[in-house]
């Protein structure tokens, strides 16, 4: 029997998939940010197989808690560059989701968690539900059950509280504590025929029913025992199912009423399995199973001892071999919490958090939410209609003959000389919080009439079922947080970057003048240098002589309102020119180097006159505002008396593979400290391994 039983057994499995016993997943820099910071990301995949085509990562997307996209970047992958997003001050205090989604719309989320500077209590929800759930789908009389519960407000997001379990007399049988996400678990072996659980003015009620079977599983290193016992002479056959598909048949031996069954875990994925029993015509009962890797290993990691300001390289080379993937941070000792990558990244694709409780009992969770943890794919939002800033062009303007101005500084970005493929590729190079001007260069100058820069897309995800809480740790980290950011804020250079334009060739303040009464005439008749003429669709075009010459620039020069570049000619030529103070003009090279190709043209720049209102403001004000992405490894400031917050932040550890080692480089810090080395391995046969080290900083 037992020959046979080791045959078919053999054979399923090496057919069936788990479930989500693999797949993509994301990691961050840290699990807890505060508004401002930014949020660095990668794709990976753990698991046998090698990234195929279909789970190419496309993109990313930053999803508020109600399902909302924030912002979405590109996912594909750039040595040169890291994945990030910038959390701006607008922000709430919330559970926030960094959801992937490949081309094969297959999608892997991380959560993470975001507090403003101005921590206020969480508001309070109602109960509006208490749901239960059982092992096996079965509340069975004469045998201990796992029950769990979990209680939610009216938008199925769970809700920590405090309750009771009584008997059919309202005795109290125990005290039920719900975590963060709602979830309690409890054993129970009925004595009574009625039970009640109750929160505040809620219960519901709990009705042990008759069953032929009980079950209970042990886990061993290698094998997964099945413990069967048949509550009443019956049928002998017992059917057993893995994944909703037969494995198995087994009988009860004449007058045993136990039947054990030993499931060989070595040859089961990792991952979340379903396992079912048909016996006597009952509906199949589903028992929820996690196989976790036996993670043995270590990657034994020696303690760093260094000097401050240092450069500082380790070897990783203990089982460097079956290493797919390292991933490295550094990160302050205290803020260090205990993680599972396994129970977080299951959950973490259902819209649960795991990640802000310690003691969790995740056997309830498996009983709860086991069934939905599968592979998620997404069609309807790798579909979804995106807008992605200067992707969404015109198509006859291709993407790397576009230019854009920084109005912080007045100087040009060319994207053909900075190695920019998309827009998430502006934020490396543009400057911090910088608004910028887009325009396309072809032969000649020409503005870009459509420039929505906004990286949105027409869809949104499910509103997240978990809810943040307010531990002590959290409240010292944002504090913290403040009072550092505040201190180096004060030891920043004042110094402003110039907005101003270089020196103009000519200057013509027209108080000087007697003034036309249109903008026509008075650019002919009083500015030198520059006309306005009809082209060949007889509409009026500026146009510019060069410096000290008689030959014209081939096409418009740029036009400056109040030192902000005017798409439309239009709006200049329907001006009062009695309210202009003065007419700058800049046709020399000189004068227009910095602008890039902005300067092929020349440039002229109107000023009105005091008082008078800029129709451009209000257009302008939706500008695209490019972040640049923080280099980490640095001192926020350069004054030697500015504190070191860095270890509130993430270092990006520079990782790489050779002669069969794994070299990992670090930059010490200014402070003497002592930082926690996280390193997370990815193993080729789909296992993860992390281990921790210190680096001491002298």
């Amino acid at each position: 029997m037992n020959k046979l039983f080791v045959i078919l057994l053999t054979f399923y499995v090496s057919l069936s998939d788990t479930v989500a016993q693999d797949g993509l997943y994301i990691s961050t820099n840290k699990d807890r940010f505060v508004v401002g910071e930014q949020v660095m990301y990668e794709v990976n995949r753990f698991g046998e197989e090698n990234l195929d085509e279909e789970e190419v990562p496309l993109f990313a997307d930053l999803v508020a808690p109600n399902g909302e996209i924030i912002q979405t970047k590109s996912a594909l992958r750039n040595p040169e560059a890291k994945h990030f997003f910038t959390l701006s001050d607008s922000l709430e205090t919330g559970i926030y989701r960094i959801i992937c989604n490949s081309m094969g719309a297959t999608q892997a989320v991380k959560n993470i968690h975001v507090y403003t500077l101005e921590l206020g209590e969480i508001p309070s929800r109602e109960v509006s539900d208490i749901q239960i759930k059982y092992r096996g789908g079965v509340f069975r009389q004469g045998q201990s059950n796992k029950v769990v519960v979990r209680l939610v407000d009216s938008s199925g997001t769970g809700i920590q509280s405090k309750g009771t379990l009584v008997n059919s007399l309202d005795s109290l049988v125990q005290y039920l504590d719900t975590d963060a996400n709602g979830i309690a678990g409890f054993d129970l072996n009925p004595s009574d025929s009625l039970y009640k659980v109750r929160f505040g003015k809620k219960s519901i009620d709990l009705i042990p029913q008759k069953s032929s079977l009980a079950v209970d599983f042990l886990s061993l290193n290698e094998s997964v025992l099945i413990k069967l016992k048949r509550q009443s002479k019956g049928t002998e056959s017992i059917e057993v199912l893995l994944n909703g598909e037969s494995m198995m048949r087994s009988v009860f031996l004449e007058n045993a009423d136990t039947l054990d069954i030993m499931l060989p875990a070595r040859k089961l994925s990792y991952g979340v399995h379903q396992i079912g029993f048909n016996y006597q015509n009952e509906p199949s009962n589903d028992y929820i199973y996690f196989h976790r890797p036996s993670i043995e290993s270590k990657l034994y990691l020696n303690t760093i001892v260094a000097s401050n300001n240092e450069e500082v390289e380790y070897v990783i080379d203990d089982n460097a071999d079956q290493i797919d993937y390292l991933d490295v941070s550094v990160i302050d000792k205290n803020y260090v919490r205990t993680k599972d990558f396994y129970e977080e990244f299951y959950f973490d694709q259902v819209g649960l958090d795991l990640q802000q409780l310690d003691d969790r009992d995740f056997d309830s969770y498996l009983i709860f939410f086991g069934a939905n943890l599968k592979k998620s794919e997404n069609t309807d939002r790798l579909n979804a209609k995106q807008y992605h800033g200067v992707l969404n062009y015109r198509e006859e303007f291709p993407f790397d003959e576009l230019s854009v101005l920084n109005l912080a500084t007045m100087k040009a970005l060319d994207i053909r000389c900075e190695s920019i493929t998309g827009i998430h590729d502006f934020e490396r190079v543009a400057g911090e919080n910088t608004q910028i001007f887009p325009y396309h260069f072809t032969t000649y100058l020409q503005p870009i009439k459509r420039a929505n820069f906004k990286e949105t897309v027409a869809y949104s995800y499910p509103a997240l079922r978990s809810s943040p809480s307010l531990s002590d740790g959290d409240i010292a980290y944002v504090k913290e947080y403040d009072t550092q950011r505040n201190i180096a804020l004060s030891f920043k250079n004042n110094e402003k970057q110039s907005a101003s334009l270089p020196a103009p060739d000519f200057t013509y303040n027209l108080e000087d003048y007697d003034v036309p009464n249109t903008m026509v005439d008075m650019i002919n008749y009083v500015v030198k240098y520059v006309t306005v003429v009809k082209s060949k669709g007889d509409e009026p075009e500026l146009s510019m002589y060069r410096y000290m010459s008689t030959y014209k620039y081939r096409g418009s020069p740029l036009i400056f309102l109040n030192d902000l570049p005017v798409y439309d000619k239009r709006t200049i030529l329907n001006l009062n020119p009695k309210d202009i103070a003065r007419v700058e003009v800049r046709n020399s090279y000189a004068a227009n180097g910095h602008l890039g190709n902005f300067s092929l043209n020349g440039s002229v720049s109107f000023y009105l006159k005091d008082g008078v209102e800029n129709p451009l403001k209000e257009a302008y004000k939706d500008l695209p505002v490019l972040q640049r992405c923080q280099n980490l490894n640095k001192k926020s400031v350069n004054s030697e008396y500015a504190p070191d917050f860095r270890h509130q932040l993430f270092w990006n550890a520079k990782v790489d593979k050779n002669k069969g080692s794994f070299w990992v480089d670090l930059k010490t810090s200014d402070l003497s400290t002592t930082y926690q080395i996280l390193v997370t391995a990815y193993m080729k046969n789909g296992t993860v391994i992390q281990d921790q080290s210190l680096l001491v900083v002298q």
